[in-house]
């Protein structure tokens, strides 16, 4: 009866009872590996609600932070069709009834995961009378495959998926203007350090200076260099990184005809305060905030993050974010006849949060955001939803005031001290004078020592 391992579906695993086993089978589950515990015998019935609730816990959501209410058979199955190539484990399965361990393991393979049905025997390769008519009933109800505890630990005990290197810290740099940047990291910091300050300042300063609009061949709006800048510095991964690339920038629109004066104690003070999205990549903010059993507060933090304001977050609808992903794995939003491009990682959120809103029977025109007592939410909740996670987390996502209707670029950079004035405009404010000019100026000017 006992095979190899299984290919796919659902599958009976036979572990011998021990006194660790049951401590070595609940601690298999790695969520962020797709290694899903769901332990139902800890809530009361055992039917498709408390499976889900289980699946919750085994993914690691706290149940004691901010909730909507939602349905848990949707949750679950919207946060588990997020994983990649899912496994669900219920451990002491031949505990269950056989109808509802088959309803149970026909719910969970139908979301494309991987179902392990842990069975615990009294030896190591015998089945008695009542494990051997449960496994014979489920394989003639789910078609599910026997395999032993190799089998078993050979899915829940695989290597962790290698980490992505987390970058160096970037040193505390110069606190001086862009045009001595270059040469103040050179004398002040270590070799290796000055060196990768000074290859980030030179692609950043060139990656700006293409942006910028060409004197003399574009028009010179400033309009068109918030954005630029915004978008730059809300790509820092750090305070420290900030600072640099805004002395970066500082040389590149010299460069272009621009004067971009830096009040150094706001842009300090702005870089370490204001939240941004490469930041809270650095930080661990998407990580805290999947500890939510609703996808909400982490799709409003990724949309804000990614320059939404209240209004517009609590305006948009289910069909605006499409099924599929780019090519590069970022989101796309269709708002009206544009089609906006999100690419920090908290965008799982916002999928999470659209494939609920369907499996919940939402049509393309429902609103993307609801509470259990209102169809489209305001956003005063939106804000709501931005802030709770500051208090229970200690994340914080929006600090000070957050704005309820549309963010200027120009607002969110002169939050760091950024002023900008056109050099070539001096010329044209302060024309060279004429001879008559100098020869009137001279004749009012009284020379000294003379006589009156």
């Amino acid at each position: 009866m006992i095979g190899e391992t299984p290919a796919g579906g659902v599958h009976i695993a036979l572990y011998h009872d021990t006194p660790g086993s049951g401590r070595w089978v609940r601690a298999l589950g790695k969520p962020r590996e797709g290694l899903v515990v769901a332990d139902v015998f800890d809530h009361e019935r055992g039917g498709i609600f408390d499976l889900a609730e289980a699946c919750l816990d085994g993914l690691g959501k706290d149940g004691h932070l901010h909730a909507a209410k939602s349905r848990s058979e949707s949750l679950a199955a919207a946060w588990i069709r997020a994983l990649d190539s899912p496994h669900v484990l219920i451990p002491d399965a031949q505990l269950m009834a056989s109808a509802k361990a088959a309803t149970a393991a026909g719910w969970l393979a139908g979301l494309g995961a991987q179902v392990w049905l842990g069975c615990a025997t009294p030896a190591p390769r015998l089945l008695d009378e009542r494990t051997r008519q449960f496994v014979a009933t489920l394989r003639r109800a789910v078609d599910a495959q026997v395999c032993d505890q190799d089998a078993l630990a050979a899915v829940f005990e695989r290597p962790p998926s290698p980490v992505p290197p987390v970058p160096d810290p970037w040193p505390r740099l110069p606190r001086c203007d862009g045009l001595v940047f270059r040469s103040a990291c050179e004398r002040l910091l270590r070799p290796a350090d000055a060196a990768r300050v000074d290859a980030e300042f030179v692609a950043v300063v060139r990656r700006v200076h293409e942006a910028l609009p060409v004197p003399g061949e574009e028009s010179l709006h400033q309009r068109r260099i918030w954005p630029l800048l915004r978008r730059e510095i809300e790509a820092a991964t750090s305070p420290e990184h900030v600072v640099l690339v805004v002395r970066a920038a500082q040389v590149a629109c010299l460069a272009r005809g621009w004067h971009m004066a830096v009040d150094g104690a706001r842009l300090v003070a702005a870089a370490h305060l204001v939240p941004t999205a490469g930041k809270a990549a650095a930080d661990g903010t998407w990580e805290a905030l999947d500890h939510y059993v609703d996808p909400d507060p982490g799709a409003a933090a990724s949309l804000y993050l990614a320059g939404f304001d209240a209004a517009l977050i609590g305006a948009l609808t289910v069909g605006a974010v499409e099924d599929a992903k780019a090519t590069d794995g970022a989101l796309r939003l269709r708002l009206d006849d544009a089609c906006v491009v999100i690419d920090n990682p908290g965008t799982r959120f916002v999928r999470i949060l659209a494939d609920y809103r369907r499996l919940c029977g939402a049509g393309p025109d429902d609103a993307l955001f609801v509470t259990h007592r209102a169809s489209r939410v305001t956003p005063r909740h939106v804000v709501k939803l931005l802030r709770t996670p500051a208090a229970e987390t200690g994340t914080a996502i929006a600090r000070g005031r957050v704005e309820r209707g549309e963010r200027p670029a120009e607002v969110a950079v002169r939050r760091y001290g950024i002023e900008l004035r056109c050099v070539y405009q001096t010329r044209w404010k302060n024309p060279e004078p004429s001879a008559a000019a100098v020869a009137a100026r001279n004749r009012r000017i009284r020379p000294r020592g003379g006589t009156s």
